[in-house]
C-alpha cells in the first residue's frame, strides 16, 4: 500500500487525527449538555489553526528560490492586505434603530421587569430594568429603561413609540441585544416582538472582507482535502483527477444544502459569526428548495463513490486502502456537522491544521536535507527541526495568547487580513503538478521525451 509517509503518520495525522478532539467536544457536550463557542477546546483549536496558518511564512520567506520565483508579491501583498484591513475599520455605517408602539395609557406595576442579553466581541453580561409602578407614560417607561441600560441602548419615547437605537459614543463596534419576555413586556407594554432582535454598529467594507475570508477558506480547506487525494494517487499513478475533486466536493455541497436546509442550523450558524448570518440569510430564500439540493447532490456523490470504489477495485495495483480511508474520514467529518455546528466547524479546522503541519513536515525534510545547509534559512531550520519549530510554535503561541488579551476585536481583525495571504501562498507554492512540489511529497514524475532526429 502506498503511504505518504507510512501507516501510522499518515492515519495518525491524515485522517483520523481529529477523532481526539471529537471525542473531548463529546466529553463535554455530555457533562455540560452543550458546546459554547467559548469552550477551552475551541480556544485550543484556534490556536493551532493560527500556528497552522503562519507555518506558511517560513516556506516563502526562508527559501531565496521561492522567494524569488515572486519577489514583488510576497514584498507587496502584506503591505497591501494590512492597508485594505485598516481602512475597512475606518469605514463605519451608523446603526439604524429598532421600534415598536406600546399601549396608551401605560399601566405598569411595581417590580415589572425588562431583561436585557448584551452580548459584543469581547464581553457578555444581563441587564435588567425594574420598574416602580410609577410610570405613567411612554417618555417616563423610556426615562426608566435608560438609567438600566447604562449606555449600550438609547431608549427614545416618539409618541406611543419606543425607539431602541444605538449610540455614537458607543465603542462597541459590533455587537447585540437581546429581549427577554416577561409580565412587563406582555401585560403592559406589549413589546415581546422585540425579543431577540440585533442592534448593530456595522463596518461594511471589513464585514466585506470577513464574508471574503469565510468563504475563501471553505473553498481553501475542501481544496487541500481534493489535494491530498491527489496526492495519493498520484503517488500510485492511479486514479483520475476529475472523480477525486468532484466526490470530495459534491459531499461537501450535499452536507452544506442539507445543514442549510434546517432552520436550527442556520441559527447556530448565525450567532456564531457575522458571516454565518450572511451565508444563512442568503440561502434562506431557497430554503423550499434546499432539501432537494441536499438530496440530489448526495445522490449524486453515492453514484460518484461507487464508480471511485470500482476504479480502486479494478486496479491492477491493486485496492488503494491509504486513499480510501482517507475519504472515509472526510465523510465521517462531513456527519459531524449534523452531530453539532460548532463542533463540525472545529472537527474540520483542526483536522485541516495537522493535515498542513504533516505535509509541511514531509515535505521539508525531502527537499531541504538534500540541500546544502548554507542554502537556505530553511535548509538551516530543518536540521534544527525540533529546536526550531520549538522556537516558531511558542512565538505564535505569545502572538495569539496577546491579541486575544488586547480583545477579541483585534484578534478578528489580525485573522482576516492575514487569511488572505495564506490562502494566496498556498496556491501558489502547493502545486502538485510541479515536480519540485510533488518530488518533496514522494511523487515520480515520468521523464520528459526527446524527439529523435530522422
Amino acid at each position: 500500500m502506498n503511504w505518504i509517509q507510512g501507516p501510522w503518520v499518515d492515519l495518525c495525522f491524515f485522517s483520523f487525527g481529529w477523532l481526539p478532539i471529537f471525542l473531548a467536544f463529546c466529553v463535554e457536550r455530555k457533562l455540560t449538555g452543550h458546546v459554547p463557542s467559548y469552550s477551552l477546546i475551541v480556544v485550543l483549536v484556534l490556536a493551532f489553526n493560527f500556528l497552522h496558518r503562519h507555518i506558511t511564512f517560513p516556506l516563502v520567506y526562508g527559501d531565496p528560490e521561492q522567494f524569488q520565483s515572486r519577489k514583488k508579491s510576497y514584498v507587496l501583498l502584506p503591505i497591501f492586505f494590512l492597508a485594505v484591513t485598516m481602512i475597512s475599520l475606518a469605514i463605519l455605517k451608523e446603526p439604524g434603530f429598532q421600534s415598536k408602539e406600546i399601549a396608551d395609557p401605560v399601566r405598569i406595576s411595581a417590580g415589572d421587569k425588562q431583561v436585557f442579553q448584551v452580548k459584543g466581541d469581547d464581553f457578555q453580561e444581563e441587564l435588567t430594568v425594574v420598574f416602580t409602578g410609577m410610570e405613567q407614560s411612554v417618555s417616563e417607561v423610556a426615562s426608566r429603561l435608560n438609567e438600566g441600560l447604562g449606555g449600550y441602548l438609547t431608549v427614545k419615547a416618539v409618541g406611543n413609540r419606543l425607539d431602541y437605537s444605538v449610540p455614537k459614543s458607543s465603542a462597541v463596534k459590533s455587537w447585540s441585544i437581546g429581549f427577554s419576555s416577561g409580565r412587563y413586556l406582555k401585560a403592559s407594554l406589549g413589546i415581546e416582538g422585540l425579543k431577540s432582535r440585533r442592534f448593530q454598529r456595522t463596518l461594511p467594507f471589513y464585514l466585506f472582507l470577513v464574508v471574503a475570508a469565510t468563504l475563501w477558506n471553505m473553498y481553501h480547506t475542501i481544496m487541500q482535502k481534493a489535494g491530498i487525494m491527489r496526492i495519493y494517487s498520484r503517488r500510485d499513478a492511479c486514479g483520475k483527477p476529475w472523480l477525486d475533486k468532484s466526490i470530495v466536493w459534491m459531499w461537501f455541497i450535499a452536507m452544506f444544502c442539507a445543514l442549510a436546509a434546517m432552520p436550527t442550523m442556520r441559527a447556530k450558524a448565525s450567532s456564531l459569526a457575522y458571516s454565518g448570518s450572511w451565508i444563512s440569510a442568503t440561502v434562506k430564500p431557497l430554503e423550499a428548495l434546499l432539501p432537494w439540493m441536499a438530496a440530489l447532490a448526495g445522490l449524486t456523490a453515492l453514484v460518484l463513490t461507487i464508480l471511485y470504489l470500482k476504479q480502486e477495485m479494478a486496479n491492477p495495483k491493486g485496492f488503494q486502502w491509504p486513499k480510501t480511508i482517507f475519504l472515509f474520514s472526510l465523510i465521517l467529518i462531513y456527519g459531524v456537522f449534523f452531530f453539532d455546528f460548532l463542533v463540525g466547524f472545529a472537527v474540520m479546522s483542526f483536522s485541516h491544521a495537522l493535515e498542513y503541519l504533516a505535509i509541511v513536515y514531509i515535505f521539508s525534510r525531502k527537499k531541504y536535507l538534500s540541500r546544502p545547509a548554507e542554502s537556505s534559512q530553511m535548509a538551516r531550520w530543518v536540521r534544527r527541526e525540533a529546536l526550531s519549530f520549538g522556537f516558531f510554535t511558542v512565538v505564535m503561541l505569545l502572538l495569539f495568547s496577546g491579541l486575544r488579551w488586547i480583545s477579541q476585536d483585534a484578534m478578528d481583525v489580525y485573522i482576516v487580513g492575514s487569511s488572505f495571504l495564506h490562502y494566496l501562498y498556498d496556491g501558489w507554492i502547493w502545486k502538485v503538478r510541479d515536480p519540485k512540489v510533488g518530488e518533496g511529497l514522494g511523487i515520480a514524475y515520468p521523464a520528459p521525451q526527446t524527439l529523435r532526429s530522422a
